[in-house]
């Protein structure tokens, strides 16, 4: 095992937390990372943003249910206040 990127450990969990803090895809912010510290080509480096967001395992049940307010009504747990319109649909 080679520890030449252990830097991007740290860096990967301050990346998710401001991801998941900011609502915004963690593909957002590591496309840079790849792009400007790795020095990839850009198709390599928006490919392997794209597969570290979509490689989390909620990322199915989201793609599949929905996320926010329009996946909320297809849910067992959606009240009104989720939802789109203020109505849960069942």
């Amino acid at each position: 095992m080679s520890f030449e990127y252990w830097y991007l450990f740290p860096v990967s969990i301050g990346v998710a937390t401001l991801a998941m803090a900011s609502g915004i895809g963690g593909a957002v912010f590591f496309s840079p990372i790849f792009l400007l510290w790795l020095k990839l080509e850009p198709s390599v480096a928006i490919g392997t943003a794209l597969i570290t967001e979509f490689s989390d395992s909620n990322c199915v049940e989201e793609i599949v249910t929905g996320s926010g307010s329009w996946g909320a009504p297809r849910t067992t747990r959606a009240t009104p206040a989720m939802t789109r319109n203020g109505a849960a649909e069942t």
